[in-house]
């Protein structure tokens, strides 16, 4: 079986490798992953199938991927370069790749609240200690499957940052997927970049989690063109 935890905590997957059944299962659980990160709100959650063998919610340590947005997201590049060995792939939305770009490149009115908060680059002791922690600098201990999602106008996590992670691990030779949104800011809202981002996933998984699909080398990368630009969240 697989099983893949979302950042509230809720399974996202959990099926037998190579079942349909583990595909009804990812698209169910990710409507409840985004009615828990809405706090509940609107339709109730749908009905989620069963896991394949009937047995209790366990896991497969072979197969244990990461997903997450935003801190998420961070968890996901960071868990990524401590625990490479442990995993077998992971989904960064919109997570900060560099403390020290992140600080540089947010919009103005948040830099000195993030800095009370991760600490302030312009120490030079400080931002010798954010780099050297930042997911960029340690990517060479990266050779699993990473998908990497970012909104173009995202005010908090600039693109930059999924940008420069996503050119470190082309430049390491491994193999990264990148998906940007060119209308959404910080995470996708708009229901047709939600689905897409979600068949991408599904996609993803199932070649580098249930191992339905083959371990491709390279990039796969899927822009969402759009005739607007969206304004930031």
């Amino acid at each position: 079986s697989s099983r893949v935890v979302g950042p509230t905590g809720i399974v996202l997957a959990q099926a037998a490798v190579a079942r349909p059944e583990a595909l009804e299962r990812v698209h169910a659980l990710h409507q409840v992953e985004e009615l828990a990160r809405a706090g509940g709100a609107g339709e109730p959650p749908p009905a989620i199938p069963a896991p394949p063998d009937g047995g209790e919610l366990g896991g497969d340590a072979q197969r244990v991927a990461l997903i997450g947005g935003s801190y998420g997201g961070y968890m996901v590049l960071a868990g990524m370069t401590h625990y490479n060995d442990r995993l077998r792939a992971g989904i960064d939305i919109v997570g900060i790749s560099n403390f020290v770009t992140f600080l540089e490149n947010t919009k103005d009115y948040r830099r000195d609240l993030r800095r009370a908060e991760y600490g302030d680059e312009s120490d030079p002791a400080m931002r010798e200690f954010l780099q050297k922690i930042s997911p960029t600098e340690n990517a060479g201990n990266i050779t699993k499957p990473l998908f990497i999602a970012q909104g173009a106008n995202d005010p908090r996590v600039p693109q930059s940052e999924a940008e420069q992670m996503a050119e470190t691990i082309r430049g390491n030779g491994g193999n990264v997927w990148t998906l940007l949104a060119r209308d959404e800011g910080h995470g996708f809202k708009k229901k047709s970049n939600r689905d897409l981002y979600q068949n991408a996933v599904v996609l993803f998984l199932q070649q580098h989690l249930l191992g339905d699909g083959p371990e491709s080398a390279g990039d796969a990368a899927a822009p969402v063109e759009t005739s607007e630009s969206g304004d930031p969240p």
